[in-house]
């Protein structure tokens, strides 16, 4: 009996194409049960394995301008950058001007210095806690 004889392509051949279509569901269900399907910016599908979806999401996530963290769920948005609601004191103070006496930023209540009256020449704010201390070191230094 040879493989290209009609009786055993007329009984192997249902049984074949059986096996085909139950392991393509199979696998279907396999891959359906083990993968994410996401769409990128240009239409490309991408499988992500769905312990990986997490991680997936957070890699494409906005960025904090201030924590450098995903932006995953609600955000804000202050001047035109989008942070964590409770990184917003955190960017304030790191772009707010520096006191010249504390090194913090200066936000709320403070004196204006002109360049004369600063040991750096330029302008400067500083807290009202910290002016008589920075008076005093500004004296000393034109000493």
């Amino acid at each position: 009996m040879s493989f290209n004889s009609p009786w055993l392509t007329r009984f192997l051949g249902p049984l074949l194409n059986s096996i085909v279509v139950w392991l393509d569901d199979r696998m279907q269900r396999i891959l359906d049960s083990t993968w994410s399907v996401f769409q990128s910016g240009d239409g490309t599908k991408i499988n992500v394995h769905k312990t990986c979806v997490q991680g997936y999401q957070e890699s494409q996530a906005p960025k904090c301008e201030q924590c450098s963290k995903a932006l995953v769920g609600g955000y804000v948005v202050l001047g035109g950058k989008n942070m964590h609601e409770g990184c917003v004191d955190a960017y304030r103070e790191a772009q707010a001007p520096k006191c010249p006496h504390c090194g913090k930023g200066v936000s709320g209540s403070y004196y204006p210095y002109g360049p004369d009256e600063t040991i750096s020449g330029k302008d400067e704010q500083v807290h009202v806690e910290c002016s008589d201390a920075y008076d005093a070191a500004v004296q000393a230094a034109k000493r």
